[in-house]
């Protein structure tokens, strides 16, 4: 912000920020002296200094305020050593996942195709961190047959993206870049 106040034959207050710049040009001398009854010119110095201080001290506030930074937050740390049991419920959803993979493939959802399915394997195996094993939980990539694109991991490990994604993809990179998005949710 820049202010300049020029006292030749005119008071001319010139007041620049970021982004405007706002101008006054009218006699301030006569103005002021009119309004205030001010004959001195000293006073009117005062009066001109005050003002310019107050219209820069209300520009620069909201500029200091809004640069203030907060603390980040600390993120509990997870629990170290607990291990998850599987309940009553958690076995009840695991066997109603396994029923729908056998759904899929009994309804014929699932891509019968050899390769495609070899090629997902591969992908999605190389991204399993090695020596992982989770318990009620068989890693199995599939096809599924559905021109809409999407990906969706069961909770059984069962990870399916639909042939109407992988007609869009153009390398194993995105394939691999969904697989492993897909992944991580189960």
């Amino acid at each position: 912000m820049l202010i300049k106040l020029n006292s030749e034959h005119a008071y001319r207050l010139t007041i620049a920020t970021h982004s405007k710049k706002v101008s006054f040009q009218p006699d301030l001398r006569r103005e002021l002296r009119t309004a205030t009854g001010m004959k001195s010119l000293s006073k009117l110095h005062l009066l001109a200094s005050a003002l310019c201080f107050c219209i820069a001290f209300t520009s620069l506030a909201p500029v200091a305020f809004s640069q203030k930074k907060k603390a980040p937050v600390e993120a509990t740390p997870p629990p170290v050593n607990e291990e998850f049991k599987f309940g009553k419920v958690d076995l009840d959803l695991l066997e109603q996942v396994d029923l729908l993979d056998r759904r899929f493939e009994r309804d014929g959802l699932v891509l019968e195709d050899e390769a495609t399915n070899e090629h997902l394997a591969r992908i999605g195996n190389s991204l399993v961190p090695k020596g992982l094993t989770l318990e009620h939980v068989k890693w199995k990539f599939r096809a599924l047959r559905d021109p809409q694109p999407n990906a969706f991991a069961l909770p059984n490990g069962s990870i399916y993206v639909t042939t109407g994604l992988m007609s869009l993809l153009d390398n194993e990179s995105q394939l691999a870049a969904v697989t492993a998005s897909v992944e991580t949710s189960t």
